[in-house]
């Protein structure tokens, strides 16, 4: 149970955004990079096909889980508060942007019924 609780924290404070959440996906992040570098693949980027097909094989997952993870891992996470441009002052999170009404008008359509 300890190594258990040990992965979990591992998985969990791993990234910002949530990995390994499936049975597949957690024998992906913990066995990836391993068989990466057993196959001298570790710093190539994108899998080549031939790489993904050994690698889903050996540890009973899908292509597509393969790939996915391995970009996942191979990149950062990226801050919303980061600036668009280096002489721009806006933000990526000022073009999130939410089609529903606002707090004011749910309550006050919640308080008409």
């Amino acid at each position: 149970w300890i190594r258990a609780a040990i992965q979990e924290y591992i998985l969990h404070s791993w990234s910002l955004v949530k990995i390994g959440t499936t049975a597949a996906q957690k024998k992906l992040f913990f066995n990836l990079r391993k068989l990466k570098g057993q196959m001298q693949a570790i710093d190539d980027g994108d899998l080549s096909p031939e790489h993904v097909t050994k690698i889903a094989t050996k540890l009973d997952v899908s292509e597509q889980d393969v790939v996915d993870m391995n970009r996942r891992l191979a990149s950062p996470d990226h801050s919303l508060n980061a600036p668009l441009r280096a002489d721009s002052e806006g933000e990526w999170q000022d073009w999130l942007e939410d089609d529903r009404a606002n707090q004011e008008i749910a309550l006050a359509d919640q308080e008409e019924l």
